[in-house]
């Protein structure tokens, strides 16, 4: 429950740096993949997005989509894995690929000749070192 909440706190301007920050963590240090379901309104979320956080929101489905692959899952599920009793992966990855626009959003992302604003700061860190 509490990553789903600092889920929701990354489309806060004033929380979005704290929440990724601490939702990375969590999301690394479990032993299970979280399941993006346990997200309240992730279309809703993504959604109302800008670009930094949706940058800033996309390092953290980063982080979960990596654990899968940490845990040695195949790029195949398990035959055994088919709706609707697709496995957490399965059910992460499905989710994002359902969301509207989102796959069109991040590949604007990479497109772009330059950072959103507000971006290079938080690559930067404090004083712009690395």
């Amino acid at each position: 429950e509490l990553i789903g909440t600092l889920f929701l706190l990354m489309a806060e301007p004033q929380a979005v740096d704290a929440a990724l920050a601490l939702a990375q963590e969590l999301l690394s240090a479990g032993q299970d993949v979280f399941p993006l379901t346990a997200v309240p309104d992730l279309p809703g979320l993504i959604g109302r997005l800008s670009p930094r956080g949706l940058a800033l929101v996309s390092r953290a489905l980063a982080v979960l989509l990596a654990k899968s692959a940490e845990q040695g899952l195949d790029a195949f599920p398990a035959p055994e894995c088919v709706e609707p009793d697709l496995c957490v992966v399965c059910a992460n990855n499905a989710a994002l690929l359902a969301l509207p626009s989102f796959l069109a959003r991040v590949v604007a992302l990479l497109r772009l000749r330059s950072p959103p604003a507000g971006l290079w700061g938080h690559i930067l860190g404090p004083r712009g070192a690395l």
